[in-house]
């Protein structure tokens, strides 16, 4: 964590640098733990970017741990999203189908 929060303090002063020169950097930091997010590099790596998005889209520059509730979430929105998706396209070929 102490790690975490110099690294939260750099990215702070290279923002207010960015910022000086009309420029604007900003970073999301994620956490997934061995072995409790996942036993291999691979999975960690997948569980700390996927908390890392969710960090982007609800409050850039932020701090996330994964957790299951949040992988849960967004499988549920993969899947939903899957499943629009292929509506859809079923969808437009049924009507091909009926207009020539």
């Amino acid at each position: 964590m102490e790690l975490m929060r110099i690294e939260r303090s750099e990215t702070v002063k290279v923002n207010k640098l960015l910022i000086a020169s009309n420029e604007k950097l900003d970073a999301s930091n994620a956490i997934a733990m061995f072995p409790v997010h996942g036993d291999s590099a691979v999975d960690l790596i997948q569980q700390a970017d996927l908390i890392m998005y969710d960090q982007k889209r609800k409050q850039r520059g932020s701090i996330g741990v994964f957790n299951e509730t949040l992988h849960s979430e967004i499988k549920r929105e993969q899947r939903r999203s899957i499943l629009l998706k292929l509506i859809a396209l079923l969808y437009r070929i049924a009507l091909k189908r009926v207009i020539p």
